[in-house]
């Protein structure tokens, strides 16, 4: 009795050039690690950035147009957010994981070939 299901097709080779390319511009929200087959790393990085937005949008909700146009010309931020802890929070919220992305994909480009393999690729 023979097994009709054909073989699985093996992983493809995963590259540290897209996985730096998808840390550096997605990293704020895990891209890299889902690119890594690595989703759960990636979900605190989803979680946080979008709890970041979400902080940040609502002190901003509380101003008008008039202080985005004076925001625009002047570059000072309104006194609903200057003045907003939340807002203050939200910013560095966002930040982080997109400098902790920034770095992983640094570090993706300088990994030599061979450890990044033996990690990713085994």
């Amino acid at each position: 009795m023979s097994d009709s299901t054909p073989p699985l097709k093996p992983a493809k080779k995963l590259s540290r050039f897209t996985a730096a390319t998808w840390a550096i511009i997605g990293g704020s929200f895990g891209c890299h690690w889902f690119y890594l087959r690595r989703a759960a790393r990636a979900i605190p990085y989803v979680l946080i950035s979008l709890a970041g937005v979400f902080l940040f949008f609502e002190p901003c909700s509380r101003i008008g147009l008039d202080d985005l146009i004076n925001f625009a010309s002047t570059g000072m931020l309104p006194a609903a957010l200057q003045k907003n802890p939340l807002y203050i929070h939200a910013s560095i919220l966002m930040l982080a994981p997109s400098v902790a992305g920034i770095v992983e994909g640094v570090l993706y480009l300088f990994t030599p070939k061979e450890e990044f393999d033996k990690k990713y690729n085994h």
